[in-house]
């Protein structure tokens, strides 16, 4: 997690980001925001979560969105590649955090995908327990070649990336994602 000290809307890289909003009511945003932050680092906390944070940075107010820094799945790391040049410049400092927690034994494995392949970690992609799958979309932030086809181990379907090579996949070595063959279903995020 990061505190959002820092969190402003300063440019648009998505249709939700409004600066002259945020300009109009950004003074009750920000407060509600580091109460919100707070409110969820204390409940992750009291459920027993390991919650590790980064220092925000006055010039990446995005940095907040620490979900977005990587695809995790059984301490197995898929770092994010961003898209956009305001978001680019937080690379570096989630390569370095999970670095440390690679170091210390938090998680196993910290990869980068592909070169060429845009994927904007959990806020695009995320493990469903439930039907067993990995989801991922390609829309306004990542890929539609970082999205695997749909899949559901329950089913003995296999999720690859339609770039034929199954990166997310194959980095994470998942029991339930297998990183060969192919989903002829529909690629989606249902």
């Amino acid at each position: 997690m990061c505190p959002p000290r820092h969190f402003a809307v300063t440019y648009s890289i998505n249709p939700w980001m409004d600066p002259q909003s945020w300009a109009d009511r950004g003074g009750n945003l920000r407060g509600k925001a580091q109460h919100q932050w707070a409110d969820l680092r204390d409940a992750l906390t009291a459920a027993g979560a390991l919650v590790e944070t980064i220092d925000p940075t006055p010039e990446l107010p995005d940095l907040v969105f620490t979900a977005n820094a990587a695809v995790v799945l059984d301490r197995k790391v898929v770092l994010s590649r961003f898209r956009y040049p305001e978001r680019q410049k937080e690379e570096a400092i989630f390569v370095a955090a999970f670095a440390t927690l690679r170091k210390r034994g938090v998680v196993d494995d910290v990869c980068q995908l592909p070169p060429g392949i845009i994927l904007e970690g959990a806020g695009d992609c995320i493990w469903d327990a439930l039907r067993v799958s990995l989801r991922c979309r390609g829309r306004f932030l990542s890929d539609a070649t970082a999205r695997p086809a749909r899949c559901s181990a329950a089913a003995g379907a296999i999720a690859v990336l339609s770039l034929g090579h199954g990166a997310v996949c194959a980095a994470l070595r998942h029991p339930h994602v297998p990183s060969r063959g192919v989903h002829p279903g529909r690629a989606g995020d249902d």
